[in-house]
């Protein structure tokens, strides 16, 4: 199979990742205690049941999950995959040295926040902390975790890139390249063959794997950042799935209909302000923003129809969201928020701004509707700025910009997967650095509370007071599946789950039949 990941991927070590192109790899290569099936529902991967209080993997007071370990599964060298492998990998995540982002959905667990936060300790100290943390392999096949307070979405996290295992002997022995062929080892269905950077990612089926070899012997990603050179790759048969640009998108529907994969997703895009970067600062230039794009236009110009135009940030699917909350296009109120700005009325005094995004062909269509937008509207200048993919997620996960398009995909279907670990001041993954006290109170009550009506609700008034009252960020669309697949490649199915491309959750179970 040969697909496009379209840019070179940051990273593919799974304490470190947060783009949709680095899971993408990850979900192939390794394999979690966990994992969902095709209906989003808990079941165990290398674990070898979904902990329950019934079974006695979850404690009465729902503090302590207790993991039982398959005892045949292994690395791909032959070495068996431990409990020790997890509470390495675990314990990792909170590393600040290591530069985590996923960190925040598990700072429930005894003593992992303490890590977390020691941003400016020793690697001595670090490791001191970490033997704090509450995640202990009990014995090679069982592991337990201990956290500070319930938390009802725990096991559904625990099903997260992020917690997949890593070997402590290949990462202490290869701390900045233990992720490159011929160092890395993997637990997954598939083994990293080759990774010649810049150029492409090539796995092959890894005979070790517990549940079996995959049929599918070997999958490469390629990385064209050119949309319109991709769909010439498949159309002359050099591709096997491949995205559509919207020039295309009329063609596409009337010669290779037969071909085209439709559907809905759960990934929102949106403008993402830095809040703490001028003019962005000041809330009323980010209402000022919110308010200028006309998400129709964006939809049916940019997109040419493909996808949902979006002010809201959680997308129909996810329990609580609400299509009218946010802020609507409205060119008057744009300009009346601009000249009630507190420190650029009028966008008086406004310092030169600089919109980034990842290099694709769809990506310069973006940033130039929004250039526009900001333009005509506004009548402010931006500047643009795309840049090579890998250099984009490094700047985008230090905060280095002053507002970026990006989005997020559900790693499973629950409003805390949408706020508080990007939302809550100083979270591992508020990269726009938005920061309320009223809506660090309304998640930590959420975070406890029992009962999912009352639940949901306070993240929806978290949600409201985000987009509404600050405009920590700017939703522009909810967005949709308009894909190719060579007739040949079967056992494809789309998941709400899947990363960057549509069907890459379940690429364990594809063949292709020629």
């Amino acid at each position: 199979l040969t697909v496009n990941l379209r840019g070179e991927p940051d990273s593919i070590d799974p304490q470190k990742s947060n783009f949709s192109d680095n899971i993408t790899v990850e979900h192939l290569l390794f394999a979690g205690l966990l994992t969902f099936d095709d209906d989003l529902e808990l079941v165990p991967l290398v674990a070898t049941e979904v902990p329950t209080i019934a079974n006695g993997g979850i404690s009465a007071d729902g503090l302590t999950y207790t993991f039982k370990l398959r005892s045949d599964a292994k690395w791909s060298d032959g070495k068996p995959v431990t409990a020790a492998d997890f509470e390495f990998a675990i314990k990792r995540l909170f590393d600040p040295l290591v530069g985590v982002y996923y960190a925040s959905f598990f700072t429930d667990i005894v003593g992992a926040a303490e890590v977390y936060e020691a941003v400016d300790a020793t690697p001595a100290e670090v490791a001191a902390l970490e033997a704090k943390i509450g995640v202990t392999a009990v014995d090679d096949t069982t592991l337990k975790i201990v956290l500070s307070q319930s938390v009802a979405t725990f096991l559904q996290r625990m099903a997260l890139h992020a917690v997949y295992p890593t070997r402590e002997d290949v990462v202490t022995a290869n701390p900045d390249d233990w992720t490159e062929p011929g160092t890395i080892v993997t637990n997954g269905p598939y083994t990293l063959k080759e990774w010649v950077h810049q150029d492409h990612i090539t796995v092959e089926a890894n005979p070790n794997f517990f549940l079996g070899e995959p049929v599918l012997q070997e999958i490469t990603f390629i990385q064209q950042t050119d949309t319109n050179v991709a769909l010439a790759s498949y159309k002359a048969g050099e591709l096997d799935t491949s995205q559509v640009p919207p020039a295309a998108v009329k063609d596409v529907r009337a010669t290779l209909k037969d071909e085209l994969q439709e559907g809905n997703t759960l990934v929102t895009f949106a403008l993402m302000f830095n809040n703490s970067a001028p003019p962005f600062d000041d809330v009323n230039v980010r209402k000022a923003f919110a308010a200028a794009m006309d998400r129709e236009s964006y939809i049916n110009g940019v997109r040419q129809g493909i996808g949902v135009p979006s002010i809201t940030w959680m997308p129909n699917g996810i329990p609580g969201a609400d299509p009218e909350v946010g802020i609507k296009f409205d060119a008057a109120q744009a300009k009346k928020y601009l000249a009630e700005s507190t420190k650029y009325p009028n966008g008086q005094g406004i310092p030169a701004i600089t919109f980034i995004a990842a290099d694709d062909t769809t990506n310069q269509l973006i940033a130039q509707f929004v250039q526009a937008q900001a333009k005509d509207i506004l009548g402010i200048d931006i500047d643009i700025s795309i840049l090579e993919t890998a250099a984009y997620e490094d700047k985008y996960n230090n905060s280095d910009f002053q507002f970026a398009f990006s989005g997020w995909g559900a790693d499973y279907p629950d409003p805390d997967n949408w706020l508080p670990s990007q939302f809550t001041t100083g979270s591992s993954n508020n990269q726009y650095k938005y920061s309320n006290a009223r809506v660090d109170a309304l998640f930590a009550q959420a975070a406890v509370e029992l009962d999912n009506a009352k639940r949901i609700k306070l993240y929806q008034d978290a949600q409201k007071i985000l987009l509404e009252e600050d405009a920590g960020i700017a939703p522009l669309e909810t967005n949709a599946v308009f894909h190719l697949l060579k007739p040949y490649v079967k056992g494809w199915m789309l998941s709400p789950l899947d990363a960057q491309i549509p069907g890459d959750y379940g690429y364990a179970r594809v063949y292709i039949a020629k």
